[in-house]
């Protein structure tokens, strides 16, 4: 009994690289499926991690922003907006866009090149902080959407538009996530679309809460 004793654990000193390499696997999988009852839920359909979170943390209010400039006007997009995580990685929500324009000649606001509008979309985060977007919304605009000072546009028009695109996030603080979002408008109906550019860029803030 002691000889055999003392092979074993001759034995088991000379596996010590393979026996932590094993444990730390036993723990990996330990984590991951802490939840199952059985050895047979893992034949099941891969349950939905955020199906018993609490509707704070499933939901994620953020902010929008966008710049661009048209004629003399300095053109302010502010788009708020609510995500809903239906998985860890799908995400859809709604918001609203609103338009401030500010006619740098003049030194005054500009009210007929506003917009404003619903807007809806969704992402699915790849990786790394990357998502492909997409967007479908409808804003009331300006007809010619993008006013000059030598054009008074005399009517508003709810004008549909959809985008396509890539969004990414960042840390910015413990509360705070940055976000950048590079978005390709899709259709321009009866050249109506508000946006002066094919390519948009917007920045942004989510608040993640628990």
């Amino acid at each position: 009994m002691e000889q055999a004793k003392k092979v074993a654990v001759d034995h088991l000193a000379a596996k010590q690289e393979q026996l932590r390499a094993a444990m730390e696997k036993i723990a990996k999988y330990k984590k991951k499926y802490s939840s199952l009852n059985g050895i047979k839920e893992l034949s099941e359909k891969p349950r939905n991690d955020m199906r018993d979170k609490p509707l704070i943390e499933r939901v994620v209010p953020g902010l929008a922003m966008q710049l661009q400039k048209r004629s003399e006007d300095l053109l302010v997009d502010f788009n708020p907006y609510a995500a809903y995580r239906f998985t860890k990685r799908l995400n859809g929500g709604i918001g609203w866009n609103q338009r401030i324009a500010y006619d740098t000649k003049q030194n005054s606001f500009n009210p007929s090149a506003r917009i404003y509008g619903p807007r809806t979309f969704g992402e699915f985060k790849i990786g790394k902080g990357f998502s492909p977007n997409a967007e479908i919304e409808l804003m009331n605009t300006c007809i010619p959407p993008l006013p000059t000072t030598t054009y008074d546009p005399s009517y508003r028009e709810w004008v549909w538009g959809a985008f396509a695109g890539m969004k990414k996030e960042y840390k910015l603080f413990k509360t705070v996530e940055g976000t950048a979002m590079v978005m390709a408008r899709l259709i321009n109906p009866g050249n109506k679309s508000p946006y002066a550019d094919v390519v948009n860029v917007r920045f942004g803030f989510e608040f993640p809460m628990k």
